[in-house]
């Protein structure tokens, strides 16, 4: 199967790789300067506020969009980055040096305007964490005194323990390791990684955390670490155990949700009104949350006013494979009309299947500005 990527909405800094910096609404097939092989489908998209990190299922990763300041893992440059170019970098950190370089990678995220990569050390062969780009509040995790990296530099090695969950928002991380150990830094001024956060460092922002910091009262159950969800709004961290996790296996705990403690912090009642139990996924938009329980049901609750909910007209379907920009969302539902047993389809059970993007659109992030009817 040849696999090929499209790409729509915000592109003035060239993050969507299809060759210009104008905005579009139609889907927009991207370019790529050195092609991946076709028999590689894509593993993961992650999106900054302007640089876009793509990673192949061979390990591959590739990088588009605004580079000024190194946050897409290559070589920085005045001018954004329109295709498609692959990461590689010198495990020191300099390029154009002789030595071992990091060219695969475990997984990949991205805050607003850095990328934090999970790579493969090329010596040790255990994984290790790089990050690179703009920090302000910690979220490069290279300490107090590196608000801005360059090339990717290490945050932290985890030797032969490995990262099982990687998640992020605008200004803060989470990782989840296979021992069970969730560790977070960057922004964590609303409570998103603990309510007990150390005092930063002099003329850093308050609740800032500048190395990756154990979250002591969380743990995860190793028998189940691989299937916890995780999912980071800007101000909330939230994670959920598996689907077929029994609740009374759970640490206390593991239902949780770091952040919005106060009615003020919480004022569109996620933390209210989230759901607790296990689930299929998990997805977060900045203010706003997606949880499908174990019935397929998309559980929608936040802010609302540029439409981040989903829409009543596609309740009733069964949505799958659900991603989350900043306040919109795109996921996979079966082709209107497909039914099984009754009851709309799995998309995965449906030969003919559709993609449905709802919320904040003004650069064509959902397509064109027209209500379509399914």
């Amino acid at each position: 199967m040849t696999w090929k990527i499209w790409a729509l909405g915000a592109n003035g800094n060239g993050q969507l790789a299809i060759g210009h910096r104008n905005d579009v609404d139609q889907p927009t097939s991207c370019l790529f300067d050195q092609p991946p092989p076709t028999s590689f489908r894509p593993r993961k998209i992650v999106a900054g506020g302007n640089h876009t990190i793509l990673l192949h299922e061979d390990g591959t990763a590739y990088a588009a969009g605004m580079n000024d300041d190194g946050r897409c893992g290559l070589p920085p440059t005045p001018e954004p980055i329109t295709t498609f170019r692959r990461v590689m970098f010198n495990i020191d950190g300099q390029y154009g040096e002789a030595g071992e370089y990091v060219s695969r990678f475990v997984d990949i995220t991205a805050t607003w305007s850095s990328t934090t990569f999970v790579a493969a050390d090329p010596i040790t062969h255990g994984q290790a964490i790089y990050s690179c780009g703009t920090g302000d509040y910690g979220e490069l995790g290279q300490g107090a005194d590196v608000p801005i990296s360059m090339t990717p530099k290490l945050v932290l090695y985890l030797g032969q323990q490995t990262c099982v969950n990687l998640a992020s928002s605008f200004r803060h991380i989470v990782l989840i390791l296979k021992n069970g150990d969730v560790f977070g830094w960057g922004n964590g001024r609303k409570a998103q990684l603990s309510a007990n956060i150390p005092c930063p460092p002099p003329n850093r922002p308050s609740g800032s955390i500048w190395d990756p910091r154990l979250i002591t009262h969380l743990q995860c159950r190793e028998t189940a670490v691989r299937g916890y969800h995780l999912a980071c709004g800007r101000d909330f961290t939230y994670m959920l155990p598996p689907e077929d996790s029994e609740r009374g296996d759970n640490p206390e705990g593991m239902s949780c949700l770091l952040g919005l403690d106060t009615k003020k912090d919480d004022k569109y009642g996620i933390k209210e009104k989230a759901l607790t139990g296990p689930c299929k996924e998990l997805r977060a938009n900045w203010n706003t949350l997606h949880a499908v329980d174990g019935e397929g049901v998309l559980h929608s609750l936040g802010r609302n006013d540029k439409g981040q909910i989903l829409p009543a007209r596609l309740k009733g379907n069964i949505l799958h494979n659900i991603k989350a920009g900043s306040e919109h969302s795109v996921a996979q539902i079966a082709a209107p009309g497909t039914l099984r047993n009754g009851k709309p389809a799995h998309p995965r059970d449906s030969p003919e299947q559709c993609v449905v993007l709802w919320g904040w659109g003004e650069h064509g992030n959902c397509g064109p500005l027209k209500i379509l009817h399914i």
